[in-house]
């Protein structure tokens, strides 16, 4: 028995010697596993207070490590090598010996474990993507935009177009003449369809968008909804993540010397028109994706004195001809909003682009009234007065106080809004005149960038709400602790962290932990907030090492 015991042993040996090499043979064999790491990441070791980043070539090629215990550290270097799952880092100091073991890939990072050592483990650093250019309102998120015509109501009227901007060098008695023949066409005022072009960027995911809606210009008796400065800027904006409303309204009023409130019921049907569009586009928010809350209004000439009327005239403010007169067979026009369509969605004005058009009474401007205002016009324009005069002064000035009263041109609606705290910006252009966007030959202007520019700013400054403040430190020394930087509360959705010249450990959307990089040429913080309507703003926080 003990004799035939002791002689199995070495046979039991040798079968496990040879399982043994067969499975080394099997293992030398096997394709090499491979360690993949992100070259765009920093890894994080929380125990030592150190990260690194690998080369573009992967584990093996080295990379980049600090230490994260100051605010303030040496970017330096590390090489690299792999067998099979196993990884070894090594650096010029040795601060790295203990960095070595077989790789695994954990969540958020990975692992090295040694045959007896504890798991180092490593956080993959992944802070949420920053926003990118181009930002949306500010650039054209799209190179082209659609365009959708539809009718938003229906009202008696003269007519709703008389486009005269393919007739170039036409002369005023001509369009009188076309003015007078649509009259003379509708005297009864039938019941006209109000259209309006609907321009929109293609391809958009966003849900909620600020709608803009342009008013065209002509003396309350002629033009057009596609004129070249409404299709021009609707064009612009909607490239930019507007929706844009291009508005033909009622037109058309008797000439009849001392008869001004035939003019003041022409104006009073454009602005509720205007309003009618608005409240139309308001009830369809969700099928236009609109943002009722955020309604900007713009026009030129007549188009610029509807839009202010449209923001800031009161029920206890409309013209009592506007209630008609028996004697002159005019009808009850009705209050503000009981026109052109029976809708019912609420809107907010939050700014007024007037581009050399004016108010026809300065009282509707009151101190409670904060919309605030962009106010473009020529200093020497005849046609709209900048200041407080007669229209149509090009003309004559005795011939337009026959049909017209004084009205209130951009800078006495400046100086009453300064006076009223309203916020109003005015942009003059020194010795022009009226329509200084376009020429004679019927082509933009220089001066047609720079009112697009300026309309895009106001709007956009307004639609983005302020940054937040940061808290943090702006100088740092190499003792300072990790750099903490706190936002305070805004009315941002999100915030996004980014540094130039360091290494975010961590954010948390209102907070961030940093360590700086020695050696940088610049260091710098940058937040950026997006908002309901898609719209990012940026604050950038400057850091100087000492």
């Amino acid at each position: 028995m003990h004799k035939s015991s002791f002689t199995s042993q070495p046979a039991s040996i040798a079968k496990l010697s040879g399982f043994l090499f067969i499975l080394l043979i099997f293992q030398a064999c096997k394709a090499p596993q491979q360690i993949n790491v992100s070259p765009s990441h920093w890894y994080v070791n929380e125990e030592k207070q150190l990260a690194i980043r690998f080369a573009d070539d992967g584990a093996s090629a080295g990379g980049n490590f600090v230490k994260t215990d100051k605010a303030v550290a040496d970017l330096k270097a590390f090489s690299s090598s792999t067998r099979g799952k196993h990884l070894k880092l090594k650096d010029r100091d040795g601060q790295l010996r203990k960095f070595r073991g077989r790789f695994d890939t954990v969540n958020e990072g990975f692992t090295l474990k040694r045959f007896f050592g504890r798991k180092i483990i490593f956080r993959k650093i992944e802070p949420r993507p920053y926003p990118q250019t181009p930002f949306r309102y500010r650039d054209d998120i799209t190179t082209t935009a659609s365009k959708l015509e539809t009718t938003y109501g229906k009202a008696p009227g003269y007519y709703t177009s008389l486009s005269i901007e393919d007739k170039l060098h036409i002369e005023y008695s001509h369009i009188l003449l076309q003015v007078a023949d649509n009259i003379r066409s509708n005297l009864l005022k039938p019941e006209l369809d109000l259209k309006l072009d609907l321009y929109y960027p293609d391809a958009d995911p966003q849900t909620k968008r600020p709608l803009l809606l342009l008013v065209h210009g002509g003396g309350f008796i002629a033009g057009d909804k596609a004129d070249k400065l409404e299709v021009a800027l609707a064009q612009h904006f909607a490239r930019k993540g507007f929706v844009v409303a291009s508005i033909n309204y009622r037109m058309g009023f008797v000439f009849l010397p001392g008869a001004y409130t035939n003019l003041e019921r022409a104006m009073y049907r454009s602005v509720q028109d205007a309003r009618a569009a608005l409240r139309y586009l308001s009830t369809r928010s969700e099928i236009f994706r609109i943002d009722p809350e955020q309604v900007y209004i713009g026009g030129n000439s007549a188009g610029g004195f509807i839009s202010l009327m449209a923001a800031f005239m009161e029920q206890n403010e409309v013209w009592s001809s506007a209630r008609g007169n028996l004697l002159k067979i005019q009808s009850d026009l009705g209050c503000l909003d009981c026109s052109t369509n029976n809708e019912t969605g609420t809107y907010t004005i939050k700014g007024v682009i007037n581009m050399w058009g004016a108010l026809p009474d300065i009282e509707m401007l009151d101190p409670w009234e904060k919309i605030p205002m962009l106010l473009i016009h020529g200093d020497a324009d005849k046609v709209v007065p900048y200041d407080f005069d007669y229209p149509f002064t090009n003309v004559s000035q005795r011939l337009s106080s026959f049909f017209t009263q004084k009205v209130y041109g951009s800078l006495p609606v400046s100086r009453r809004a300064t006076q009223f705290g309203i916020p109003a910006q005015l942009l003059t252009f020194p010795g022009e005149g009226h329509e200084p966007h376009i020429n004679s030959d019927n082509l933009l202007t220089p001066y047609y960038d720079t009112i697009s520019a300026n309309m895009s700013k106001f709007i956009v400054e307004r639609l983005t709400p302020p940054m937040p403040l940061v808290q943090g430190p702006r100088f740092v020394f190499n003792d300072s602790p990790v750099s903490l930087f706190r936002a305070e509360r805004s009315d941002y959705k999100q915030l996004f962290w980014q540094c130039d010249g360091g290494l975010l450990l961590s954010d948390d959307s209102q907070s961030v932990r940093v360590v700086w990089f020695k050696g940088q040429q610049q260091h710098l913080l940058k937040v950026a907030g997006t908002g309901v309507n898609g719209q990012v703003g940026e604050t950038i926080v400057e850091v100087q090492l000492k």
